[in-house]
């Protein structure tokens, strides 16, 4: 999963800057800091494909 840096931080001795792109699939604090507006989570883009490939649903129209 990659997130988007939106404060400076220091992880594992480097320093990530805001506007930095990086992966945080080990990150064991990774929910707390989006919570927290540190990092803003990034979706894959075969979950944004899959999501663009459903179709509506049809209502059922109803007859009286």
């Amino acid at each position: 999963m990659k997130a988007e840096i939106l404060k400076s931080m220091l992880v594992e001795g480097r320093k990530l800057v805001a506007g930095d792109i990086v992966d945080v699939k080990g990150w064991r604090h990774a929910k707390s800091l989006a919570n927290n507006r540190y990092i803003k989570l990034i979706e894959d883009n075969v979950s944004e494909e899959t999501k663009q490939a459903e179709k509506p649903k049809k209502a059922k129209e109803v007859t009286k």
